[in-house]
C-alpha cells in the first residue's frame, strides 16, 4: 500500500484544510514506541509500550526455554510494531473525524469511503 494523502477541513467556514498521509508509517516498524516518543504522541506510546510488555511477560511466563521464549518475544515485538504502522494513519484520521473534522475534496471522500471508513458531511 502506497502512503495517499487526504485533506480534512475543520466543520467551519474559517479553517484551512490539512493533510493527512494515509497508509503504512513504516519507521514505526523498526521503532515502536520510540517513534511515538520522538513524535510526542504519548496516547500511541503507552498504548504500544504496554501492549509489547504485555506480550512479552505472557511468553515469558509460559515458555520456560529462554532461547525460544527470546526468538519469539522479537518476532512478536516486531508483529505489533507492524500493526501498528500499517494502522496508525487511519487512528489519526479516525480520531480528527471524531473531532468533527470533515473530508476536504472529492478524493478524500472517495478515499475514505474505499476504505469504509464512515463520516458526516455537513
Amino acid at each position: 500500500d502506497i502512503v495517499r494523502v487526504i485533506y480534512l477541513k475543520y466543520d467551519d467556514e474559517f479553517s484551512k484544510p490539512i493533510v493527512c498521509n494515509y497508509g503504512p508509517v513504516w519507521p514505526i516498524t523498526f521503532l515502536g514506541p520510540i517513534y511515538f516518543a520522538i513524535k510526542k504522541d504519548f496516547k500511541y506510546f503507552f498504548i504500544t509500550l504496554i501492549t509489547q510488555l504485555f506480550v512479552v511477560v505472557l511468553i515469558t511466563m509460559f515458555i520456560k526455554n529462554h532461547k525460544i521464549a527470546s526468538i519469539i518475544n522479537i518476532s512478536m515485538i516486531f508483529a505489533i510494531n507492524l500493526l501498528f504502522s500499517l494502522n496508525y494513519n487511519l487512528m489519526v484520521i479516525e480520531s480528527l473525524l471524531k473531532k468533527n473534522y470533515i473530508p476536504y475534496g472529492q478524493e478524500s471522500v472517495d478515499i475514505l469511503r474505499e476504505k469504509g471508513i464512515y463520516f458526516k458531511l455537513y
